[in-house]
């Protein structure tokens, strides 16, 4: 009886261990995606060290609909930033999209009867026997199975983020360009309006529109070159290579995001967490909107003006400022019962929005001009040399460079800005008087 139980005991443990095995072999990752092979949303692609991962991730957006991109991100934190959309302006809208090797060798993803292309190697009409594997740097490879020649990669069409060893710049032979493109929100990969690019030993950062953009950083207006050299891009420019590689350390990271906003992170082994090595604010015009104030060393960068509040916060939480602030309650100035007021403003501006000019002797004779036009929201003076600026209709984004934003207060700078209040929103006090 004695032996009969070892021996059961024995099979028991036997069987539990072919079960781990088995577990085991179902949940190993792999690296490659083979001809013949698709990833599902449930599957997933691993890099071989464990660093990366590619496969299906969702967001929600309008009407709560479900769309599905294939991404890669950094596998070591649970529902970490997306370094690479492969399909960021296509999305799917049924969990039963997969991706696979199409007979021509590219990488496709195929959406019931749709096939979306994801890499563009040429096949001269040709089948070519390929592969794809996901390299421990995030980088996507589509390989030729014959010669082992690379055919395409994802760091040559880079999203919104930068990885080490990734590279902005032109090559004027092949035509090829790399450079970064924002996501539209945080919740909405496609193609947002923000572009960094690298061209003739230069970065520039510019909007759809096409117009280059200036970082405030701290109390000065910072090129952005420096903001190259400080992340430590490595420059390479020379006759028909004109490039910058990022250099940092392996486990770093450089992102452009939806605001327009660059950070720069480090991973931390110790915490478990991306830390923050320099975080670039208020870098573009208007990037906090209309009716808004933009303090770059602040944690909160954005917030809107006294009396104003914003106009959809959801969109601010995601990244999307562009709708700014609206007032909370409307002026009275074109009634007989005008209660408006005007308020300071502490803030200290450098780079001034467009504006209209005046040049008048007193602060007094600023007040009345913009007091008496009804369109007029904001006027700011410049006690040094008597200069008037007025804006009529909307104030897009002021940036602030001092530590912070508060109203009701005359700062100690040269430039004093007076903003028009509605009478609900007047403050209890009021320090304009004793300014004038």
């Amino acid at each position: 009886m004695a032996l009969a139980s070892k021996i059961i005991s024995v099979l028991v443990l036997s069987l539990f261990c072919c079960l781990d095995m088995l577990c085991v072999n179902a949940t190993s990752y792999r690296e490659m995606l083979v001809m013949g092979q698709s990833v599902g949303n449930s599957d997933t692609l691993v890099s071989k060290g464990g660093n990366y991962e590619l496969g299906f991730f969702t967001r929600n957006r309008e009407n709560s609909i479900k769309y599905y991109y294939v991404g890669i991100w950094f596998k070591k934190v649970a529902n970490d930033k997306i370094v690479w959309v492969a399909n960021r302006d296509y999305e799917p809208q049924t969990s039963s999209a997969f991706l696979t090797i199409h007979d021509d060798g590219n990488i496709v993803i195929i959406d019931g009867g749709m096939i979306r292309y994801v890499t563009g190697a040429p096949s001269n009409n040709n089948r070519i026997s390929t592969y794809a594997t996901l390299l421990d740097t995030g980088n996507l490879v589509l390989v030729n199975k014959s010669n082992q020649v690379i055919l395409w990669q994802s760091f040559d069409n880079p999203t919104d983020t930068l990885l080490p060893g990734m590279t902005l710049g032109h090559d004027t032979y092949t035509g090829r360009t790399w450079s970064l493109r924002s996501w539209k929100r945080t919740d909405d990969p496609s193609t947002g309006p923000f572009t960094l690019r690298y061209d003739s030993g230069f970065g520039y950062l510019s909007d759809s529109n096409g117009s280059n953009v200036v970082w405030i950083n701290d109390d000065s207006d910072v090129p952005i070159q420096e903001i190259f050299n400080q992340v430590d891009f490595k420059l390479k420019p020379s006759y028909g290579l004109n490039y910058a590689t990022l250099t940092i350390n392996s486990n770093s990271r450089f992102i452009l995001e939806a605001s327009g906003d660059l950070k720069y992170q480090a991973w931390s082994e110790e915490y478990r967490q991306w830390i923050f090595l320099q975080f670039y604010q208020c870098v573009t015009n208007n990037s906090c909107g209309h009716f808004s104030v933009c303090t770059p060393k602040a944690v909160d960068a954005c917030q809107c003006l006294y009396g104003f509040e914003k106009y959809d916060s959801d969109s601010w939480s995601k990244g999307d400022r562009s709708a700014g602030c609206v007032r909370i309650n409307k002026l009275s100035c074109n009634t007989n019962n005008n209660k408006d007021e005007f308020h300071p403003l502490n803030i200290s501006v450098k780079s001034l929005p467009h504006h209209v000019h005046r040049q008048v002797d007193k602060l007094s004779q600023c007040n009345d001009i913009c007091f008496t036009n009804c369109s007029c929201v904001l006027y700011a003076y410049d006690i040094s040399n008597g200069n008037c600026m007025l804006w009529n209709d909307q104030v897009p984004t002021l940036k602030n460079t001092s530590t912070e934003y508060a109203y009701n207060n005359i700062n100690n700078y040269n430039l004093k800005f007076f903003l028009r209040v509605a009478g609900p929103d007047r403050p209890s006090t009021s320090k304009l008087k004793e300014f004038l």
